[in-house]
Parts: C-alpha cells; sequence; structure tokens
C-alpha cells in the first residue's frame, strides 16, 4: 500500500519524541512543585506576593461551602456596541477567571447575539437599540432603567468598554452613576474606555469616592483637561494626586510604564515587568479584574462596619484592590508572553489569569515560609 504521508528522517522522529517527553518532563515538574498544579516561570517580587496573597485572604470570599451561587462576586458590564463587541466580553470574562461567579453583560440589541456566541458563562441583555438613539431625556431615563433595575444585587458595575462614542450615550451614562450613587450601600463603578470620553463631556457625574478610573496616557490628559483646564502639571504623582482631588476623591489608575494608582492622598505604583507587546483589549481585561477585586474589597469594609473593627478608609482599600489587580494582570501578561512570545493576544491573557492568581491565593504562613 503507497503511504500518502512523507517519510520522516529518524532523526528528525526522535528530535520530535526527545521535544515532547522532555515538555511532559518540565510540565510535570511545575505541577509537582506548585499545590495548585502551576508554577510561574518568573517570580514576583516578594513584596508584591505577599502583598496580594494578604489582600486576597483579608478581601476574598473563603472557599468553602457555605455561600450561595452569585455571592463570590456579581458583577455587570455595561458596553459594547454595533461596532465593538469584544471589549465587555473580555472585561466580563476576565472577572470570571478571577474569581467572580455571575457576570452580566449589559450592551447594544446589535451586540447581545455576537457576544452571546462568545460565551454561555456570559449573561447578555440590551438596554438600547442603535437604531432607535435619541437626544431625548425620556429615552435616555427609559435605557438607564434597565441597567438601574439591577444595580442593588450587583456587587460592582464596570461602565464603559466598547460602549462607543454617540454624545447622546453621555445622559445614560450620567443617569445610571446618579442612581448608582443613592442606593443605601455604595456600590464599586469602575469607568473604562469609552466611559472616561463620557466622563470628559460631564465631568460631574462622578464626584463620588466609589468610582474608580482607568486611564492610559491619552485618556488621562483628556480627563486633567476636561477637569484642571490650562493649569500646569508637575509631576505624574502629583497629577494624579491633584487629579482625583478635583474629582471629588475618585480612585484613578493611571496606566502607563508603571501603573500609578491614587485615591487623591497617597501615591501606589505598580512596576510588575508586564510585556512588551501591547495588543488592544488588556485595559479590558484590567477593568473586569478591578472590578471584581474592589467588590470584594467594599465587602470586606461592611463586614468590618458590622462588627464595628476600626478599618482604614475605603479610598485606600480601594487603591489596595486596584494594585494587586494591576500587578496580577501585568504578571498575567509577562507569564502569557512568554509562551507566545510575538503570538500573544488577550485570549491567551485569559487562560492565564486563574493559574497566576492561584498561586499566590494560599495561606499566608505557607507563603511567608518560601521567602
Amino acid at each position: 500500500m503507497e503511504r500518502w504521508w512523507p517519510a520522516l528522517p529518524l532523526a528528525g522522529v526522535a528530535a520530535v519524541g526527545a521535544y515532547y517527553v522532555g515538555r511532559a518532563s518540565t510540565e510535570k515538574e511545575q505541577q509537582d512543585s506548585s499545590p495548585h498544579g502551576y508554577r510561574l516561570r518568573t517570580n514576583l517580587t516578594d513584596e508584591n506576593a505577599m502583598r496580594i496573597a494578604k489582600f486576597l485572604a483579608q478581601y476574598a470570599p473563603p472557599l468553602d461551602f457555605k455561600f450561595h451561587k452569585g455571592q463570590h462576586g456579581r458583577l455587570a458590564v455595561v458596553g459594547g456596541s454595533k461596532d465593538y463587541t469584544g471589549a465587555p466580553y473580555y472585561a466580563g470574562m476576565a472577572a470570571l477567571q478571577a474569581g467572580a461567579e455571575l457576570v452580566y453583560i449589559l450592551t447594544a440589541e446589535e451586540a447581545c447575539i455576537p457576544i452571546k456566541s462568545y460565551s454561555p458563562e456570559l449573561m447578555v441583555s440590551p438596554f438600547y437599540s442603535a437604531q432607535a438613539i435619541a437626544a431625548e431625556e425620556k429615552w435616555a431615563t427609559q435605557c438607564a432603567a434597565k441597567v438601574t433595575s439591577r444595580l442593588p444585587r450587583l456587587h460592582a458595575l464596570i461602565i464603559g468598554p466598547g460602549l462607543g462614542r454617540r454624545v447622546e450615550m453621555v445622559a445614560v451614562v450620567k443617569n445610571i452613576i446618579k442612581q448608582a450613587a443613592s442606593l443605601p450601600k455604595p456600590l464599586p463603578i469602575v469607568i473604562d474606555a469609552d466611559g472616561l470620553w463620557m466622563v470628559t463631556q460631564a465631568p460631574e457625574m462622578v464626584r463620588c469616592a466609589n468610582v474608580i478610573l482607568t486611564p492610559n496616557k491619552v485618556e488621562f490628559d483628556r480627563l486633567w483637561k476636561a477637569v484642571c483646564g490650562e493649569q500646569k502639571r508637575t509631576s505624574p504623582e502629583r497629577d494624579i494626586q491633584h487629579l482625583s482631588k478635583a474629582m471629588g476623591g475618585v480612585t484613578i489608575i493611571h496606566k502607563g510604564p508603571s501603573d500609578l494608582i491614587s485615591s487623591g492622598v497617597t501615591v501606589l505604583k505598580c512596576s510588575e515587568k508586564g510585556a512588551p507587546r501591547r495588543p488592544g483589549g488588556i485595559g479590558d481585561v484590567l477593568s473586569g479584574i478591578v472590578g471584581l477585586f474592589v467588590a470584594w474589597a467594599e465587602m470586606g469594609v461592611r463586614r468590618q462596619e458590622a462588627a464595628n473593627e476600626k478599618n482604614t478608609t475605603r479610598e485606600a482599600i480601594y487603591s489596595e484592590a486596584a494594585y494587586c489587580a494591576c500587578t496580577i494582570v501585568r504578571k498575567s501578561w509577562e507569564e502569557t508572553f512568554l509562551q507566545k512570545r510575538r503570538s500573544s493576544g488577550v485570549p491567551d491573557l485569559l487562560q492565564v489569569i486563574g493559574r497566576v492568581l492561584n498561586t499566590l491565593d494560599v495561606p499566608l504562613e505557607k507563603l511567608a515560609s518560601k521567602m
């Protein structure tokens, strides 16, 4: 019988076999060395590893059998549009990979089917139609109501990924934030991407301490101009503090070579390495994980308040949650790059987040013994 496949040199077969045997051996060594079945290829700094472990120990809901569905995190992403469907998907999936249990995507009617086709884990619902957008207060109120009716059940709200820049949507977002601010207990609100553009159109909508903004350099410059006008800038650290105070004490994550985080009092600097590739979507991933971590932080604050325990300010805890989220994303992206190099993409990043997080979700005494 004539064979249809090309003959391989014996040396080539041996090389391929050696590669797979070696890879299996390496993977087994990694699994044997980690209680979670995965070992980081490069290490976090001792300070950052302990810092994230402490945050998870203090604020992440414990993994036991006492909880019900959704109690580890119910988040909603207000985003997506006729033209942009990937951004809200990335934000929602990042939150799930980091430990959230229920994620709702509230989007344009035209974006629902594409986003639903990406994953069955996301619950996707429309709150407006691109064909029916109108510059009327009644229309804006009706659209916002489809979002605000869900707010009391949420632990955090993420606004902006893929939302688009239709000026008519500014009134909708403004209405949503206003209703969220009127809830009996603070609801953390993360605003990213197109949501930040909307904030520049009406900066007064976010003057509350439970808001987290995640601008990159260009977005930060727009925010500065909208809030501070032509006021002279001094240094990145002082600028972020000044802008936070000018906006009522919001937490700002200024993304860049190093991420700066401030709620107007102190400045945290996250300098984990990351990777030299910058494809679209990493910011959306960050917004999802920030949303979850700040939701956990808010849960912890409420537990402390209920127990009449002395605690740090809500702003300080939000900043710490943001710092840990930035570190996790940077470390996960570095791990992804080491595996995929130039072909690294955000779908690959989503597969790594849980592994990186699990290496640090360990008892503090166990982590300390390795340092």
